[in-house]
């Protein structure tokens, strides 16, 4: 039971680390030799400066998210299923118990 609680806070830990860290994206500099302080003054004064014939673009990677939501579904559904319980947080068709009554009752 615990390496399924850990494999669903693995994936959730690793897809926010994604985003929070900008992991997802890299910046591309190309045609242009820079050194370590030149990055470090673009990065604090927040401006890119290339050589005339430089250039500079993103590379991003593209993240499934129906993969991971997927994923973290199958996850949570053996969780609840090794558990032996019922997880009401499920969406869908709601049954209503053979106890209500509609107006016409």
């Amino acid at each position: 039971m615990i390496t399924l609680f850990d494999a669903y806070n693995a994936l959730n830990s690793d897809l926010v680390n994604e985003i929070a860290d900008h992991r997802n994206a890299y910046l591309v500099i190309e045609n242009a030799k820079l050194e370590a302080e030149d990055l470090l003054n673009m990065k604090k004064m927040g401006i890119i400066q290339v050589p005339a014939g430089g250039k500079v673009s993103w590379l991003t990677k593209e993240i499934n998210d129906s993969f991971v939501k997927n994923e973290l579904d199958n996850i949570g559904r053996k969780i609840f299923d090794m558990m032996d319980q019922v997880n009401f947080m499920k969406t869908g068709p709601v049954i209503p118990p053979p106890w209500r009554c509609e107006i016409s009752c």
